[in-house]
């Protein structure tokens, strides 16, 4: 073991290039959860439709629909707030690192992200929040829309 320190700058990128890769992780976290979900809600729903009627048998499978759809809004807020969490740390030790090595990362970042949203001026305004809790949402409005007519059933 040597005792070398390593220079500040390369700890704060070590530091910064770890926050992005918590980040990465929160995000395939997030994606993992819609992507066992959705099949999951697809299995209910062949199970619902395999007599081809709604009946209050059919209360069960849209009930798991609404908890697998609330489970997934709560999971996708939690990645979020993780996702965040990072990305602030990762911002604070960018910024830092900028005045270390007497750049401007950030404002060359501005330049990218002004050319960016000119390209794309309607979808880089949609939170990724909304989509994912959308997704999510969607299946818990399927889910009490089932129990719903499931109750009013008259089997």
């Amino acid at each position: 073991m040597t005792s070398e320190k390593i220079p500040p700058e390369q700890y704060l990128l070590e530091m910064a290039v770890q926050n992005l890769e918590y980040c990465r992780h929160y995000e395939n976290q997030r994606m993992g959860v819609a992507s066992s979900a959705i099949p999951l809600v697809a299995i209910l729903l062949a199970v619902i439709a395999i007599d081809q009627a709604l009946t209050r048998l059919d209360l069960i499978p849209s009930l798991f629909i609404v908890i697998i759809g609330l489970h997934g809004i709560l999971m996708s807020l939690r990645y979020e707030e993780r996702f965040d969490f990072h990305y602030s740390r990762f911002r604070i030790l960018r910024d830092e690192l900028d005045e270390k090595l007497e750049v401007s990362v950030q404002s060359l970042n501005q330049i990218a992200d002004r050319a960016h949203f000119a390209e794309f001026p309607r979808v880089s305004k949609l939170k990724l929040r909304y989509l994912w809790s959308g997704l999510h949402t969607t299946v818990v409005v399927i889910g009490v829309t089932l129990f719903m007519v499931s109750i009013m059933a008259d089997k």
